[in-house]
C-alpha cells in the first residue's frame, strides 16, 4: 500500500503485527532451545561431528533470522592454508622454489599451519592435490559422496598396493591441535592417484570447529603407497553453510530441515487465530468504507486481505492480475464472451460500443500509476487487429488519462494447406501468443472501474484480439 495507505489502516496493520511477532518469538525460543539440545544429545554420544553440524546449521539459521542489517558473523570468511606457510616435517618437502607445493612423500609425513586467533565458527576442509598415477574416472572431482563417517570406515580399511607399484596415494588425516594434543577427533580420507602430481582435484575431509583462539592445524600422511601419498597444493577452511551441512551429512541436513519443518508448523498454528482476527476487522473496515461510500478505503482494506491471502507477499514484483472470468467483479458490453474453458474472453466486437470493465474496489486496486502487459490471442486470416483505450472512470472522478493499445493481425500463409473432404485444400490456421506493452496508466483517486474499450477495428466483421489476462505493476501514487 505504501504512501498511500490510511492512518486508521496503518495502525490497525502495526497492532496486528506486533501480536503476531509476540507470539512467534515465543516459538522461536522453543526452537532454538531444541536445537541445543540436539547439540548436547550428539556431544553426549560422543557423536562429535554431528555436534558440529547442527551448530553449524543453527548458526546459519540465526544469522538469516537476523536479516542483512546484523553484523557480518564470525567464521564467514574462507581461510586459505597455503603450502608456503606450513612448515614441513617427517618427509614433507617443496617440489619448487616457489613453495606452491608439498609432497607428502612417506607415513609420517606432516603440514603444519598455525593460525593467530582466526575468527570462530565451524570450517568445512577441503585439501587440494594431486597424484600420481592412472585415476579412476572422476576421483575426486565430487565432495559430496559420502560422509566423515564412511570416510574414516574407508580410511581405517585402506591396504597398500603390492610391491612394486607407481601409484601414489594412501590416507590423509587432518586436525586441531592445541597443546601438541588433539582436542577434536580426526578427519580422515583415502587418497587415491588424480592422474598425476600435476593434476589437481579437491576433497572434503569433513568440518573443524575453531573457538577463536590461536591454534595449530596439521595434515598428516598417516598411511602412504611406496610413490608416496600427494603434492599439496592447498587447503582451504570453508565456513559451513546448511547447504554444507546437506554435502556432508545428508540423514543430519534432512534431520535438521524436519526438526524445522515442524516449528514452523507449531509458529503457524499459534499465530493463526491472530490472524483470522486481523482479517475479521478487515472484514469490519470494508463494511463500513462500503456503508460510507468510500471508495478509496474500500480499495485499501480489500488490497491487505488479498495481501494476506497470498500469504504476506506484496505484489509489486508480480502486479496484480485482472480476471476474464469473474462475473462478481467485471462486466461485458458488446459481442464479448468467454471460451469454452473459460480462459480467454473472445469476439471483441463492435468497435465504439464493445467494453471490458473491472470493478476496482472489489479486486483492491488502489489509485496510482501502473505499468501494463495484457496477454493477447491471434489467429491468421481470422480478420483480428485494431486499437483500443484503457482508462479508469467513475461518476465522481470523471475519466482518467486514456492509454491506447495497439495490435495487428496476422494473415494466413498463402503457401501453408491442408487437405479437406470437401474442398480438397484449405489454409492452415496459426495460433500466436503475444504480450503488448502499451505503457503507464494511471489510475485517478476516486475512480470505480477500469475500462478496456474497443475503438477501432481491422476489418467490420472481426475482432480485435482474444484477451487473456491484464496486468496491473505498481509504479507509483496517484497524483492529487
Amino acid at each position: 500500500l505504501g504512501a498511500t495507505e490510511s492512518v486508521e489502516l496503518g495502525t490497525l496493520r502495526k497492532a496486528a503485527l506486533t501480536d503476531i511477532s509476540e507470539r512467534a518469538g515465543a516459538v522461536d525460543k522453543e526452537w532454538l532451545a531444541a536445537m541445543e539440545m540436539l547439540e548436547k544429545q550428539r556431544a553426549a554420544a560422543g557423536d562429535y561431528e554431528g555436534a558440529i553440524r547442527v551448530r553449524a546449521a543453527l548458526a546459519e539459521w540465526r544469522a538469516a533470522a537476523a536479516g542483512p542489517t546484523a553484523s557480518p558473523a564470525a567464521g564467514t570468511a574462507t581461510l586459505p592454508l597455503t603450502p608456503a606457510a606450513a612448515l614441513p616435517g617427517g618427509g614433507a618437502e617443496f617440489t619448487d622454489a616457489r613453495k606452491t607445493s608439498l609432497r607428502l612423500k612417506r607415513p609420517g609425513a606432516t603440514a603444519v599451519w598455525n593460525l593467530t586467533s582466526p575468527p570462530a565458527g565451524v570450517y568445512e576442509v577441503r585439501v587440494t592435490f594431486g597424484a600420481q598415477g592412472e585415476s579412476p574416472a572422476a576421483v575426486g572431482r565430487e565432495t559430496d559422496k559420502g560422509s566423515p563417517e564412511t570416510w574414516r570406515t574407508e580410511a581405517d580399511a585402506w591396504k597398500p598396493r603390492a610391491a612394486g607399484s607407481t601409484q601414489a596415494g594412501g590416507v590423509a588425516e587432518f586436525r586441531r591441535v592445541t597443546s601438541f594434543k588433539s582436542d577434536q577427533p580426526p578427519l580422515a580420507r583415502v587418497i587415491r592417484p588424480t592422474g598425476g602430481w600435476g593434476n589437481p582435484v579437491t576433497l572434503s575431509m569433513g568440518s573443524v570447529e575453531l573457538d577463536g583462539r590461536t591454534v595449530q592445524l596439521s595434515l598428516k600422511a598417516l598411511h602412504a603407497e611406496a610413490a608416496g601419498l600427494m603434492d599439496l597444493q592447498g587447503v582451504e577452511l570453508v565456513p559451513a553453510t546448511l547447504a554444507g551441512v546437506a554435502i556432508g551429512d545428508p540423514a543430519g541436513a534432512k534431520e535438521f530441515l524436519r526438526l524445522q519443518e515442524i516449528f514452523e508448523r507449531q509458529a503457524a498454528e499459534k499465530t493463526k487465530t491472530l490472524t483470522q482476527k486481523y482479517v475479521a476487522a478487515l472484514l469490519e473496515m470494508e463494511n463500513r468504507f462500503s456503508r460510507d461510500k468510500d471508495t478509496a478505503g474500500l480499495t485499501e482494506a480489500r488490497q491487505e486481505r488479498r495481501r494476506l491471502d497470498k500469504g504476506g507477499a506484496g505484489n509489486e514484483a508480480d502486479g496484480i492480475l485482472l480476471p476474464v472470468a469473474d462475473p462478481l467483479n467485471m462486466a461485458l458490453r458488446g459481442d464479448a464472451r468467454l471460451s469454452n474453458q473459460r480462459d480467454f474472453l473472445t469476439r471483441l466486437r463492435p468497435a465504439g460500443t464493445c467494453e471490458i470493465r473491472w470493478k476496482l474496489p472489489g479486486l483492491g486496486i488502489a489509485p496510482g500509476e501502473y505499468t501494463v502487459t495484457l496477454d493477447v490471442r491471434l489467429t491468421s486470416g481470422a480478420g483480428e487487429g485494431g486499437t483500443a483505450s484503457l482508462f479508469s472512470a467513475s461518476a465522481a472522478a470523471g475519466t482518467g488519462p486514456e492509454l491506447s493499445v495497439g495490435v495487428e493481425g496476422i494473415e494466413s500463409d498463402p503457401t501453408s494447406t491442408t487437405a479437406t473432404a470437401t474442398t480438397g485444400t484449405a489454409r492452415q490456421k496459426t495460433i500466436v501468443r503475444r504480450t503488448l506493452r502499451p505503457g503507464k496508466l494511471t489510475i485517478l483517486k476516486g475512480s470505480e472501474e477500469l475500462v478496456l474499450r474497443v475503438l477501432t477495428l481491422a476489418r467490420a466483421d472481426g475482432s480485435l484480439f482474444d484477451l487473456e489476462s491484464v496486468r496491473l505493476i505498481p509504479v507509483g501514487e496517484a497524483p492529487q
